[in-house]
């Protein structure tokens, strides 16, 4: 989940896929998006819940959800904040290196 979040915000972090070891559950962001379904509070609070991500966190999907569903699409300045507040100012490598295993 945290992977598939990483290449919705950060695009540029597909220029490293093939030189890393992460595996993606969805073939795009859009089937992760529908996925998710993180919308509203509720499915916010399920993945909060299930220990996947904690609140601040699933506020970040949040956000990303209802972006996607109002737009069809994350707009690149948006994708920069929901990284930022996922990351702070870590770089996508620096980013995948301290995900969990």
């Amino acid at each position: 989940m945290i992977t598939s979040f990483l290449l919705i915000v950060h695009p540029q972090l597909n220029n490293y896929i093939d030189i890393l070891d992460l595996s993606l559950v969805y073939p795009s962001a859009e089937i992760a998006l529908q996925d998710w379904s993180i919308q509203t509070p509720a499915s916010a609070q399920a993945i909060v819940d299930r220990k996947l991500v904690n609140r601040s966190e699933a506020d970040v999907f949040l956000k990303l959800g209802q972006e996607y569903v109002k737009n069809g699409c994350i707009d690149i300045y948006v994708a920069k904040e929901l990284y930022d507040s996922f990351f702070g100012q870590k770089s996508p490598i620096d980013a995948i290196f301290m995900l969990p295993n």
